[in-house]
């Protein structure tokens, strides 16, 4: 039976939530309720992973205002395109996978990340759901398009008023600055195995995720062992915090996903050693600070995901590394808000100087990277690219310096 106004079947829930679909992997705790203090006591204080109660986040305002069902598949998602092209000059992060349609070993052929217009996305998802419900399909795009990463603070202020950041948050820490990154894809979305340096409240906005986790030791055993097979054959130098074109394409992305997702060769031994979660809209999970993690979307339609990072730590006392520059590490936990707000200001306003440019590019790059399968369907996004690359945007996003993205984690 489906939940009323929502993307999601019930009884998958209450299947998913209680035990995992695999008896090598150990399913993740749910916490008895969703309160601050039950929250700070057995997942953060113990940094263990844990399931919030079903449903916790159906509050969010993005789950209704971002996401509706789909007319033709009455299980999934799609988007909601009369409120999000409101804002369709917005410069988003883009990820262009590729795949292989030959029989050879490597099932994604190119992967590359891109900044296109919020429109360009809108159209290319819709397209695609066109087709994939049509009884012979013929007019999506090729390729797959994965809005990743995207800064919530970079976002135009009445969407960042829908992704609030949650009480658990905010009341479980010490007045640390936070920060909140949006997935959206159509599944199946994939994210290699990885670990964060701050702890993760991921929240599903629409659709479905699994995710598989693993202790620092074991996940830092796993990630070795397959840059060392890699290595050996000439591939490796993949980053363990940074989804780039190593994880996403060829041997890495291969090897790492047969360990996680396969009959890998890290459970000799260690049999429950993995933990899997299975997600819907308006759950969350807890990923304690260097847990490693692999996220798949799955089903059909659009899923969408929201990852609440403190800068350090949910208040912890750590501080942040990442940014150019760095914080004082003897500022008091009030005085971190106005030094990292002004040295976000500071590289916000370096980069805005581009976005003319970059909105240009964009729009010509995915075009021209995007082979697209009828007329209509090309004149249509075409005229989306052009319209968008003419105006000017109001988003404040812009291409991201490449010292910010070699340091910022990867979900």
């Amino acid at each position: 039976m489906l939940r009323s106004g929502r993307c999601s079947i019930s009884y998958y829930k209450v299947a998913c939530q209680l035990y995992s679909t695999i008896s090598r992997f150990s399913h993740v705790e749910p916490l008895r309720n969703g309160s601050v203090d039950t929250f700070r006591q057995q997942a953060f204080a113990p940094a263990k992973p844990a399931l919030l109660p079903r449903d916790h986040f159906r509050d969010l305002p993005a789950l209704k205002k971002w996401f509706e069902p789909s007319p033709n598949m009455p299980t999934a998602c799609q988007l909601n395109a009369s409120y999000l092209s409101s804002y369709g000059e917005t410069l988003l992060p883009l990820e262009l996978t590729r795949e292989n349609l030959s029989n050879g070993a490597d099932s994604v052929s190119s992967f590359e990340q891109l900044h296109a217009p919020l429109n360009f996305f809108i159209e290319w998802t819709r397209q695609h759901q066109r087709s994939a419900s049509a009884s012979t399909p013929s007019t999506a795009p090729a390729g797959r398009l994965y809005l990743a990463q995207a800064q919530v603070s970079d976002l135009p202020s009445p969407l960042r008023a829908d992704l609030p950041t949650p009480a658990l948050v905010t009341l479980a820490s010490k007045g640390d600055v936070y920060d909140t990154n949006v997935w959206i894809g159509l599944a199946p979305t994939y994210t290699p195995l990885h670990r964060d340096p701050n702890p993760n409240l991921f929240v599903q906005l629409a659709g479905r995720k699994t995710v598989r986790l693993f202790t620092p030791d074991i996940g830092a055993d796993v990630f070795r062992s397959v840059q060392t097979r890699i290595g050996a054959a000439g591939g490796g130098g993949g980053s363990a915090s940074m989804r780039g074109a190593e994880m996403m394409q060829g041997a890495e992305r291969r090897v790492l996903e047969a360990e996680v997702w396969g009959s890998g060769e890290w459970e000799e031994g260690r049999a429950g050693a993995g933990l899997e979660a299975h997600l819907e809209a308006g759950d969350g999970l807890f990923i304690p600070k260097g847990w490693w993690h692999s996220i798949k979307g799955v089903g059909e339609g659009v899923t969408g995901s929201a990852a609440f990072r403190s800068i350090g730590g949910f208040g912890n006392g750590a501080h942040a590394p990442q940014y150019a520059g760095g914080l004082p590490s003897e500022l008091p936990p009030g005085a971190k808000h106005v030094c990292f707000a002004t040295h976000r200001l500071h590289n916000r306003m370096a980069l805005d100087t581009k976005r003319k440019q970059v909105s240009k590019r964009a729009t010509a790059r995915v075009a021209e990277l995007l082979t697209l399968g009828a007329h209509n369907a090309a004149t249509r996004l075409r005229d989306c690219a052009s319209t968008a690359a003419m105006s000017q945007p109001n988003s404040k996003n812009a291409e991201q310096s490449e010292a910010a993205s070699n340091d910022e984690p990867r979900t």
